[in-house]
């Protein structure tokens, strides 16, 4: 029994220090007041924006997409792939839209920002946290 907990304990130790290929570079939030005008493009459900800066002060490191999930839940990714590559928000198949990244070829769902083909499948986009009190959404 002992012998049996030092191997999954290595394996365990050895797991740990495999390297991290998610180096996305991301940069600062903010807050979206969403009473203001500016911001009336995510003020319903399955609306959605990108955003580069906000009250003119720069947000993500190439900026932020967000999409109103439900009328309390929303979620916010970086605009850079795991490469460091800009996306871009493209319209799929079944016409809803994927954040594309025209320099690798990655394709990311915009729900979950998890891959779907591409050279950077090992990763997902960079998910910010999303905190929305009913007037501001905080992204950090």
């Amino acid at each position: 029994m002992k012998r049996l907990w030092l191997i999954v304990s290595a394996l365990a130790a050895a797991a740990g220090c495999t390297p991290d290929r998610c180096n996305t570079p991301i940069g600062p939030g903010g807050q979206f007041d969403l009473t203001l005008p500016a911001y009336a493009a995510i003020g319903t459900v399955g609306a959605q924006a990108i955003t580069h800066d906000i009250y003119g002060q720069v947000v993500g490191h190439r900026g932020i997409y967000v999409r109103r999930v439900t009328f309390t839940d929303f979620v916010a990714f970086e605009m850079s792939c795991p490469e460091d590559h800009e996306v871009q928000l493209v319209p799929d198949a079944e016409n809803d839209v994927l954040l594309s990244c025209p320099a690798c070829g990655s394709r990311f769902e915009t729900i979950n920002g998890n891959p779907l083909e591409g050279s950077a499948t090992a990763c997902a986009l960079y998910q910010y946290t999303a905190d929305f009190d009913g007037q501001t959404l905080l992204i950090y």
